[in-house]
């Protein structure tokens, strides 16, 4: 009975919200293909924009804008990155990501900020960007829901890195 009270006060509250990493509905599918080109309107060589793949061979390849204009490009690794498919917006862990360029990894993280997912693995690794409010994901609540958790049960925070690491030292 206890237990019972305890689980329905985890899901009545507002931190479960913070949780339901999986079921935000990132992806949207698409029969087109898309690549990274870089942005024409900025003067900074690393800021790309993506379009959509109209044509492409060894030599060169074209690209659709949002406006609808076209552009022949050459085909090189400053002009030409890989998009992932939409499957993949929002994943949890960019070592899924099968283009794991700039671009990409930057696209990933923005789609999770959007909807105010701020912590993202990427291999061992847990990238956290600040959303410079308040929100209660750093709560004695939020350390409970992470303790004794593996990595692939509960989203990625920086509690279940440190859950992992202090299980690691007990057993060591």
């Amino acid at each position: 009975d206890n237990a019972n009270d305890m689980s329905r006060r985890k899901q009545d509250s507002n931190y479960v919200r913070w949780l339901c990493y999986r079921s935000t509905g990132f992806a949207v599918g698409s029969d087109k293909e898309y690549c990274w080109v870089p942005c024409e309107d900025s003067e900074d060589d690393r800021v790309y924009v993506q379009a959509e793949l109209v044509s492409k061979n060894e030599k060169e390849f074209t690209s659709k804008d949002d406006s609808g204009k076209s552009k022949k490009w050459v085909m090189n690794e400053k002009n030409f990155m890989g998009v992932n498919p939409k499957k993949f917006d929002g994943v949890e862990d960019m070592a899924e990501l099968g283009h794991l360029n700039e671009p990409s990894v930057l696209h990933n993280i923005r789609k999770r900020y959007d909807v105010e997912l701020f912590h993202t693995y990427s291999g061992l690794f847990l990238v956290i960007i600040n959303p410079y409010k308040r929100l209660p994901i750093y709560t004695d609540e939020m350390v409970g829901l992470y303790t004794g958790r593996r990595r692939d049960q509960i989203a990625p925070h920086v509690f279940a890195l440190a859950d992992t690491a202090y299980r690691a030292m007990l057993q060591n």
